[in-house]
């Protein structure tokens, strides 16, 4: 599989952290190897191609340089929840849970409803509800603060360099930054449990009438690559998500063998042609060895634009 994170960054109403430079672009590092497919040019300002099982890095455009993520900070904590409770705990929202719900995306919770973590998340990845995220992360870190303490320990498990995560959601915050190298690895991370991607891969999830309210809610996923009438939509995308937070837009998705268009974050499942597929022949003599993907993402004969 093959991750691709791109990150287009703002800060809203909020002095900017002096390392993160918006505006700025970055050279394809990646272009400089001899022999390597020219990558193309990406609209995001940093992003990173990345090969999942391997994490070999197949293109880079200021992958290192900090950004404000956005909503791709809900990937974390959708991780973290799913690793520390159960689909069918019960989550009952708080004043304190609610505080910031009219900044940014919501589903208009209120104090006293319960949702189960299952619905929860589905709210959090296919709407990017920031209300729930926070209720997500009180929920299962006990405040919303140890919950950000261990968003950062988990990145730093993770292998990220240069990541410091503020809240649960992705809203402004000049203390909130990551890469999309790391952003990867996280992501990486999250394809590895199953959960993850079935959330990320659904297109419509209903939240039935809550003890506080009697209409069900419906859910409806906006990523291009993966809704069936966008004129983007790409067969091999199996999810992902496109959401603002705070005034800041990004995207991560992944996608089964096929891959994402350029320009667009997404992953693939290795080509699987029976041409070279397990041998590093095609692969240019002074690229990285340790770690590599096979060399079929390159050198079979499928749409050029599966990069």
């Amino acid at each position: 599989m093959i991750i691709g994170i791109l990150l287009l960054s703002f800060l809203m109403g909020q002095p900017v952290w002096a390392a993160v430079q918006n505006g700025e672009k970055y050279d394809i590092t990646t272009n400089e190897i001899s022999g390597w497919p020219k990558g193309p040019e990406i609209y995001s300002e940093t992003g990173v191609l990345m090969e999942a099982e391997t994490g070999t890095v197949l293109y880079d455009s200021g992958k290192d340089e900090t950004r404000y993520p956005a909503s791709i900070t809900k990937v974390m904590t959708t991780l973290l929840a799913l690793e520390n409770s159960s689909l069918d705990e019960e989550v009952t929202f708080t004043q304190t849970g609610l505080e910031r719900i009219y900044e940014g995306t919501n589903i208009n919770m209120q104090v006293g409803e319960v949702l189960t973590m299952e619905q929860c998340l589905y709210a959090v990845m296919i709407k990017s509800a920031n209300e729930v995220a926070a209720q997500v992360a009180e929920h299962v870190g006990g405040t919303q603060e140890k919950f950000v303490e261990m968003m950062n320990e988990r990145a730093q498990e993770l292998g990220c360099t240069n990541t410091n995560f503020a809240n649960p959601s992705g809203l402004p915050d000049e203390n909130h930054w990551t890469t999309a190298n790391d952003m990867a690895l996280i992501f990486r991370e999250a394809l590895k449990n199953e959960e993850f991607v079935k959330i990320i891969g659904t297109l419509s999830y209903t939240i039935e009438p809550t003890n506080m309210n009697p209409e069900p809610r419906t859910l409806t996923s906006h990523h291009a690559l993966l809704v069936p009438s966008a004129p983007e939509h790409y067969d091999g995308c199996i999810g992902g998500g496109a959401q603002a937070a705070g005034g800041r837009k990004t995207e991560t998705g992944p996608g089964r063998e096929g891959g994402s268009r350029p320009g667009r974050a997404g992953t693939k499942r290795r080509c699987q042609n029976s041409e070279g597929a397990g041998d590093d022949r095609s692969l240019p003599d002074d690229y990285p060895r340790d770690g590599r993907p096979d060399p079929c993402p390159f050198d079979c004969n499928r749409d050029p634009g599966h990069l």
